[in-house]
């Protein structure tokens, strides 16, 4: 056999074992395709499944929530009506408990049947004129009376770039805030609890707002920031023990914002407090709370005096957009009128409006000498102007 016969033989059998080997590849490969074809099918049915199963889950929790939330609310009241009565301290000992239960799991009901909603999509929003601070004072309102029983100074701060008419959804930003400010009471023994607005501008009629939510809380550990976040998620075990509630309010608030074109973020450090922003994107009507042509207040000198400082800065705020020109402190020329709190004292003669805390209903008389109005913390926009005139008109010995 020549040299050229057993190269080519040699060749042919190369050629042989690699056709084996690319026929073994072959089967190899069409076998783990088809592996990879039924666990897609597999995965697909799973997903579909997932699917049906939360919503079902979504809609057994709106059914259900519902179907508990009509007989709570005739108990709760019922109990409202009970507490208008005639009623011995044993019996108030005895109802008190029970109206706070009620509301407590009122608020729970309102959360997992948002979490069903937002769940299986059905919720919806709405793009209609409302005004801005009167949404933000909205949801001070509802926790103002939590705030007030644990003495937390509470405030909405604007900036007087703030618009005054927006196009959104009132409704669900004033939930947000809600939320936000809910957790912000729940979590700050002592101290203060404030909102704060800031207005960037994307475009002539366009802007994006960001709410900030602070707290003088127990502030949150930097591994705990994103963990709050998820449904039913709280910090560490201990807070639902400590403090109650279903974990949904922030994960609410951040869904609801990011549906807003915006998101929710927050910085926060142990001990010291939290900030929640909340940014969310709204047509902007012209006209901001610094108007020139309402400036009843302009060439005018008030005087500012309030132990809080966050009720003064958000009082400072609203004078400012007015026209005034605030101080501090007495001077040598008399104010054109006073707002304090109900321990200051000023000159003879000086009108004054006393901004007092919600529970003390009797902190000043509206009626005695010197005082033009007597408003309860947190102060209405509206409410600080209708003082304002009237101390404008008062004329005091």
């Amino acid at each position: 056999m020549t040299e050229g016969t057993t190269d080519e033989a040699a060749l042919r059998q190369e050629v042989e074992l690699l056709r084996a080997e690319l026929d073994e590849t072959s089967r190899g490969l069409m076998a783990l395709y088809a592996e990879l074809s039924a666990q897609t099918e597999e995965l697909e049915r799973a997903r579909v499944a997932a699917e049906e199963a939360t919503r079902a889950k979504a809609a057994f929790l709106a059914d259900m929530g519902h179907e508990i939330r009509n007989p709570l609310n005739s108990v709760i009241g019922f109990a409202e009506l009970l507490g208008e009565t005639e009623l011995t301290p044993e019996q108030v000992d005895y109802l008190t408990p029970i109206r706070a239960a009620g509301d407590h799991l009122r608020c729970l009901m309102d959360d997992l049947l948002d979490f069903s909603k937002l769940e299986a999509g059905h919720f919806t929003f709405e793009c209609i004129p409302f005004d801005l601070v009167g949404c933000v004072e909205d949801a001070l309102a509802i926790v103002a009376p939590q705030a007030a029983s644990k003495e937390l100074d509470l405030a909405a701060v604007f900036t007087p770039d703030a618009p005054r008419t927006v196009r959104g959804d009132p409704t669900r930003l004033r939930q947000i805030l809600v939320n936000l400010l809910v957790n912000a009471v729940k979590f700050t023994a002592e101290g203060h609890v404030w909102v704060e607005l800031e207005t960037r501008r994307t475009g002539a009629d366009r802007a994006c707002l960001a709410f900030g939510v602070h707290d003088t809380g127990i502030g949150i550990a930097p591994d705990a920031l994103e963990r709050i976040f998820v449904p039913f998620g709280q910090a560490d075990a201990s807070t639902t023990r400590r403090f109650g509630g279903t974990g949904l309010g922030l994960s609410i608030a951040r869904e609801l914002s990011q549906r807003m074109s915006g998101d929710l973020a927050v910085t926060s450090e142990l001990g010291v407090g939290s900030t929640f922003t909340s940014t969310v994107s709204m047509d902007v009507e012209p006209g901001s709370l610094s108007d020139p042509e309402d400036r009843p207040l302009g060439g005018r000198t008030v005087l500012l005096a309030h132990a809080e400082p966050i009720t003064a800065r958000a009082l400072r705020a609203h004078l400012l957009s007015w026209g005034a020109d605030v101080r501090t402190d007495p001077g040598p020329a008399e104010p054109a009128f006073a707002v304090v709190d109900a321990d200051t004292h000023v000159a003879r003669g000086v009108p004054r409006v006393v901004v007092a805390p919600l529970t003390a209903r009797r902190a000043a008389d509206p009626g005695a000498t010197g005082i033009a109005a007597v408003l309860h913390s947190p102060v209405r926009r509206t409410q600080l102007r209708a003082a304002v005139d009237a101390a404008l008109g008062a004329h005091f010995a």
